[in-house]
């Protein structure tokens, strides 16, 4: 039996939020002692294990310790455990490609969402911090991509509870009018921020978008393997708090629940996705394993999105794809040399003449460069950021060794210091930071309330 969603039952999940993380982050607004609020969430943002409910004098209120105490969220079977394994599987092979697709593909999706984007606005996240932001989003993924992530030891679990708190906290400083003036006052008429219907959607670019795009691109997944891809991001996203009720239950019902709200959502205008993309492009070219002009990365991003997502792309992004290089793979191998010596691409030395000029590469062999290369650019994100002040990532070993990352045996460490030195930074903390300073402001409102009762 196929399930569909009505729009009165999605305008209705629009209007919910997330109860359990809202009511752990009013515990954490409701701290009057200023300096315990600050020390908590830097405890908060520095620890990724188990959270210890005293540590260094630091105490977490009650409901916040139930929060991270409440593991119901991860009780998986082991058939479900099964399927977010084997999902694991499916990234440690296709990794590189997969972050790939969310950066040219499932971020773009989520900046064509009118509505949505507004917390983003209104936060002053539009463009500030946007590499921050993009890599805090790759981060996420590694976290709850890892075999095995599901077990209290794990990064994922508290990478899935940190997530939840910030989108409360998010939603508390925006409804409790604690975003700059110069951004206005949050619209009724959009929903509650970061409700139901916004989390299955950015929950299913992570699945639906990402999937459509590996075989877009070439790297088509068995109906078997999408289908476990597809439940394993289900199952995320029920510990991430998306309502049952938005659960689907097979690849052609979660594209179908994606595709209705496109057409609900992707309206115009929308004056916060040009701006989103441009800083996302600007990221893209910056990362890239050689020097990108703003062609190749249309190019990219046309590759793995299709004609069927041209009109969003230029219209409701204003991505400019008529200025792009006719085919990709002629020019990352021609033009742009991606290919360097121990590059081993088989059936690449029996192409005729011809077919290198006309760049009618067969499949095996496209996909092969097209894999060479999205290794390389994720080598590069992590050569870029490992080690940053702001952002740096925590990758599980196998797969940095699968993928020759920086840091691991035959890629040279940055100069920076390294992700596990003294000074270690998550790459949440600063974000905690910048929440702070609002939460200040926020303690400071309710004792003037409390004053004027009194």
């Amino acid at each position: 039996m196929t399930t569909t969603w009505t729009d009165s039952h999605l305008d209705r999940m629009r209007e919910k939020m997330d109860p359990f993380a809202d009511e752990a982050a009013a515990g954490l607004i409701a701290v009057r002692d200023l300096r315990q609020a600050m020390q908590l969430l830097h405890f908060l943002a520095r620890n990724d294990a188990a959270v210890d409910v005293s540590v260094n004098g630091v105490s977490l209120p009650p409901v916040l310790q139930n929060y991270f105490e409440d593991l119901s969220h991860f009780q998986f079977t082991k058939e479900e455990k099964g399927i977010l394994d084997r999902a694991s599987e499916i990234f440690a092979k296709y990794g590189p490609v997969i972050t790939g697709v969310l950066g040219v593909r499932s971020l773009l999706k989520q900046y064509a969402h009118t509505k949505a984007t507004n917390v983003l606005r209104m936060t002053t996240l539009l463009t500030e911090h946007v590499d921050r932001r993009i890599t805090e989003t790759f981060q996420f993924v590694l976290d709850v991509m890892q075999k095995g992530w599901y077990r209290p030891n794990m990064r994922g679990i508290r990478s899935i509870q940190k997530l939840r708190l910030i989108h409360a906290l998010i939603r508390h400083r925006i409804l409790n009018g604690m975003t700059p003036e110069s951004q206005g006052s949050w619209d009724p008429a959009w929903g509650q921020p970061i409700n139901q219907e916004d989390m299955i959607f950015a929950n299913q670019t992570f699945s639906v978008e990402v999937v459509d795009g590996m075989a877009q691109g070439g790297f088509p997944l068995s109906e078997q393997d999408r289908e476990i891809f597809i439940q394993a991001w289900v199952l995320i996203g029920k510990a991430l708090g998306v309502d049952a009720s938005l659960e689907p239950g097979s690849y052609s019902e979660a594209a179908a629940l994606q595709q209705k709200i496109y057409e609900r959502q992707f309206t115009m205008p929308n004056s916060n996705g040009p701006p989103l993309a441009r800083a996302l492009v600007k990221f893209l070219r910056d990362v890239m394993p050689f020097e990108a002009d703003e062609k190749s990365i249309m190019t990219i991003i046309k590759y793995f999105d299709g004609v069927e997502n041209y009109k969003i792309l230029e219209d409701n992004l204003q991505l400019p794809l008529g200025e792009s290089h006719p085919k990709l793979i002629s020019h990352l191998h021609q033009k742009v040399g991606i290919l360097e010596t121990g590059d081993h691409v088989e059936g690449l030395n029996k192409m005729t003449k011809k077919e290198l000029q006309d760049g009618t590469y067969p499949d095996p062999v496209r996909s092969k460069i097209m894999e060479i290369f999205m290794t390389k650019v994720l080598r590069t994100v992590f050569r870029h950021k490992r080690g940053s002040k702001s952002t740096s990532f925590q990758i599980d070993d196998a797969l940095a060794d699968r993928w020759g990352l920086p840091g691991n045996e035959g890629i040279p460490a940055p100069k920076e210091p390294p992700i596990d030195g003294e000074k270690k930074k998550h790459p949440i903390m600063e974000f905690f930071y910048k929440i702070g300073t609002w939460l200040m402001g926020l303690v400071v409102k309710f004792r003037e309330l409390f004053a004027g009762k009194a």
